[in-house]
């Protein structure tokens, strides 16, 4: 390879992965990275963007902030709650049907990557955002960190 297309080659791979801050809106709230209907959410300092070609949404490095957002077409909560008992389930935190969908919180069997169980705290939130539904999940291993993963999904606007 010629010595000016090799320079070309590694500086667009650089400039590839690069993480910009997001741009801040006047009411606080950031672009959802991954998503293509204009959401927009507040996010703590410490949420960097889910990696490009990702499931829309949040993580960060400390593994506090874990958040997945997607379109759903049914956010049915005694369904969501079913399928929630259905793989893992230890515990419900909170259950609780919301005008426009749901908010649950439980606690699941986590495992590492060398077997050893742990507790998972999962939540899933579903919205209606405009004429959508959204759900809104993630896990975190200590249960003080779902309230402000949560906080980011209630804060979902477009």
């Amino acid at each position: 390879m010629r010595p000016v297309a090799l320079s070309l080659l590694l500086l667009a791979t650089a400039a590839c992965s690069i993480e910009s801050a997001p741009t801040v809106a006047p009411d606080g709230t950031v672009d959802v990275p991954n998503d293509e209907s204009g959401l927009r959410a507040k996010v703590p300092d410490n949420a960097k963007p889910n990696g490009f070609g990702g499931m829309a949404g949040f993580h960060s490095d400390d593994d506090t902030i874990s958040v997945r957002i997607q379109e759903k077409a049914d956010a049915d909560f005694e369904t969501a709650k079913a399928d929630a008992e259905a793989l893992l389930f230890k515990s419900w935190i909170k259950s609780e049907a919301t005008a426009d969908g749901y908010v649950l919180q439980y606690t699941a069997v986590g495992m590492d990557m060398e077997g050893n169980e742990y507790d998972n705290y999962v939540y899933e939130v579903a919205r209606k955002i405009g004429d959508t539904t959204y759900t809104c999940s993630g896990s975190v291993k200590d249960q003080a960190h779902l309230a402000a993963n949560i906080a980011i999904c209630d804060s979902l606007k477009k």
